[in-house]
């Protein structure tokens, strides 16, 4: 297969598994970079392939399954990320995210992706095979959810473990790195984040967004923009016209102080391009509404447009365009 790939110029996406009877899929970061590199050799000086044409899955074992082998799994697979990009900085990462949070309550699921997405960026994942419908936007988890979500994929030493609990004894002086605890640490961990996060998301009704009457109207109308969605936007373009507002002044106003907080939230690696996307979605929507009230005078102004291309990576020139736009 790999000729005819090569022939018609196609990319190879490439698993980090081989035929080893004992770890066959690869579950070390360092197990992970070995078959990377043993597989680049191959691809590059057997069949010529080039680097940019090879995109390599490292794999990730569920998480919270409460199965020991696969404890630690989320964080060797960040690293394993790291140390490919590190040492083959010319091939792609691609990860399917969701296989992280498998046996977690739906709630939970979709911020234990967010987090796991986050952070796999951070280490240098370029690709990622995510349902954005089911991903709770990064920017919108609240603190404890985070913390929850983080000391699952991490297993970090928990805090003020109470004298009566069933493992107290295994869960103090736990150390922070998981390939240092004992295996009797990392289950007893593993199943004290499992048995939290499951909890909090079980008792806790999934999150409303905020009333109408909670929130300002101008801060609500950032917020379609931020949180891409336009479920209740019109009405609300509606009662700021109501409040005499200019059309183009609620575009330069609220609705441009919520782009540029995606601005940010993109650059800050906080929102992926798809959020992105439908933020810009949510814009369209709210310009298109407000251009029938505008006058002729505030449409037809003439200005300069710059129009400017970027030479670069195709991954980078995505994101370098996004920030431009």
């Amino acid at each position: 297969m790999v000729p005819i790939a090569h022939e018609f110029g196609a990319a190879v996406v490439v698993g980090c598994i081989d035929e080893d009877k004992l770890q066959a899929q690869a579950f070390t970061r360092e197990r992970k970079l070995a078959i990377a590199q043993r597989s680049y050799k191959l691809l590059t000086e057997k069949y010529g392939l080039g680097p940019e044409d090879i995109i390599f899955d490292p794999l990730v074992f569920p998480c919270a399954t409460g199965d020991e082998n696969y404890i630690g799994g989320a964080v060797e697979t960040m690293e394993g990320i790291r140390l490919i990009k590190q040492a083959l900085p010319d091939v792609r990462t691609i990860l399917g995210i969701s296989n992280v949070s498998f046996g977690l309550p739906a709630g939970a699921r979709e911020v234990v992706n967010s987090i796991f997405l986050y952070y796999c960026t951070k280490a240098g994942l370029d690709l990622a095979i995510v349902n954005t419908e089911k991903l709770e936007r990064f920017a919108s988890i609240p603190a404890q959810e985070r913390e929850l979500a983080e000391n699952l994929l991490f297993s970090h030493p928990p805090k003020d473990v109470p004298a009566d609990h069933s493992n107290a004894g295994l869960l103090r002086d736990v150390p922070a790195d998981w390939r240092k605890q004992s295996k009797q640490q990392r289950a007893a961990v593993n199943q004290h984040y499992i048995a939290a996060i499951a909890e909090h998301f079980r008792t806790t009704k999934k999150k409303e967004k905020a009333r109408a009457a909670d929130v300002p109207l101008d801060e609500r109308l950032a917020n379609y923009i931020i949180e891409g969605t336009r479920d209740g936007l019109i009405a609300d373009l509606e009662k700021k016209r109501g409040e005499g507002a200019a059309p183009l002044d609620i575009v330069n106003g609220p609705l441009m102080a919520g782009m540029s907080e995606v601005g940010r939230l993109f650059n800050a690696n906080e929102l992926i391009v798809a959020e992105v996307l439908q933020s810009a979605e949510a814009m369209k929507a709210a310009v298109s509404h407000l251009e029938q009230f505008m006058e002729k005078a505030d449409t037809a102004k003439r200005g300069k447009v710059v129009l400017a291309t970027v030479r670069a990576t195709s991954t980078t020139l995505g994101k370098t365009s996004l920030r431009s736009f």
